[in-house]
């Protein structure tokens, strides 16, 4: 039981190669194949999948001309709202920035306004 495991595992990793048309499969892997229906369900999922992305691939998809427009009006609008945003941030740090530097200047100026008093 343990060898077949093995093989089927084996033989999985090749099952997806060979539904994308990686590779063909090897002796070991047919020969396997022809004796695990566990191995052989696998294969029909994968080839089914791989047809439906065929026809994916092939049908027609409609063209809708307001699709354009839609996609640039959003990335417009969301464009905008970032833009709001990274402005009140902006302002916000200019505003902490200048409360800031008007407060060291004030202790600054308070120094050495003492400074002069105790000076004179």
């Amino acid at each position: 039981m343990i060898v077949e495991r093995a093989d089927c595992r084996a033989v999985s990793d090749a099952l997806a190669a060979a539904a994308g048309s990686d590779r063909a499969f090897g002796p070991l892997e047919l020969d396997h194949l022809t004796t695990c229906l566990r191995c052989r369900a696998e294969q029909a999922r994968y080839r089914r999948l791989m047809e439906a992305m065929q026809a994916l691939r092939e049908a027609p998809v409609e063209e809708d001309s307001r699709l354009e427009s839609q996609i640039l009006t959003t990335i417009d609008l969301h464009g905008r709202l970032l833009a709001r945003r990274a402005r009140a941030g902006v302002v916000a740090a200019v505003g902490g920035i200048a409360a800031g530097a008007a407060a060291t200047a004030g202790f600054i100026a308070a120094r050495h306004r003492r400074a002069a008093r105790l000076l004179s």
